[in-house]
């Protein structure tokens, strides 16, 4: 794990923080492109010269935007892009922290700790292939959970935790397949409460195929789709 501890001067995870980084990836991309030394005279031929005696050491940054982070309070943690990342990152996580994903694709699963947000990069490239459970408090947010298995019980996307949570997905996929038993996109037998914001939620492979199964709690879907294997019975309450 390295240690990224910036001057920051905010007590709270900005909204826009992937945003920002996204920026400062740009920016030093452009910045080490246009390094140059400086001239005696840049109007005379050579060309504008916008930046003089940059240091291209500042491009290590750019490494940052392809690691796992977690941001927790005012400081920045950086973890391998891996599943062994994303489990130390799991692992230190605390109350109110969020964990940004940059491009990746995990196949472990993974249980997202209570009131901890994972935010992904885009839902086209931040791929989860294992099942995801959440706690009480926990988001995922511009991600993807896709499945394709073929087991004869059952598999499942997003799970609910135990304790009657509340937790929520938010411009998110749920995909889930399975060539012999029954699939599940969300899976809710505790009691709890799930919402979901613009979320493509699919099962249309499997013996018994539900976007969402709830036997116990509720479940809210505000935008998005929802695919079952029986076409008009996508949800099962």
């Amino acid at each position: 794990m390295e240690s990224i501890t910036p001057r920051l001067d905010r007590a709270t995870t900005p909204g826009n923080l992937w945003d920002r980084i996204i920026a400062l990836e740009r920016k030093l991309n452009y910045l080490t492109a246009n390094t140059a030394a400086p001239v005696a005279n840049p109007g005379a031929g050579e060309g504008e010269i916008v930046y003089i005696n940059i240091d291209v050491s500042e491009a290590s940054i750019l490494n940052i935007v392809k690691l796992i982070l977690r941001f927790s309070g005012t400081e920045l943690y950086a973890y391998a892009n891996s599943d062994s990342g994303m489990a130390s990152c799991i692992a230190a996580g605390i109350v109110g922290d969020t964990i940004l994903l940059p491009s990746c694709s995990l196949a472990n699963d993974y249980t997202i700790p209570a009131n901890i947000t994972v935010v992904g990069r885009s839902k086209e490239d931040c791929i989860f292939t294992g099942q995801i459970t959440l706690s009480d408090g926990s988001v995922l947010e511009n991600l993807s959970i896709i499945r394709s298995e073929d087991d004869a019980g059952a598999i499942y996307g997003v799970v609910e935790g135990a304790g009657a949570i509340t937790a929520i997905l938010n411009n998110a996929v749920v995909d889930v397949a399975n060539a012999t038993g029954a699939a599940y996109a969300v899976y809710m037998v505790n009691g709890g409460v799930i919402r979901a914001y613009n979320a493509e939620l699919l099962a249309e492979t499997g013996s018994t195929g539900y976007a969402v199964y709830t036997s116990s709690g509720d479940f809210y879907h505000y935008g998005g789709r929802a695919i079952g294997t029986t076409a008009l019975t996508p949800y099962f309450y």
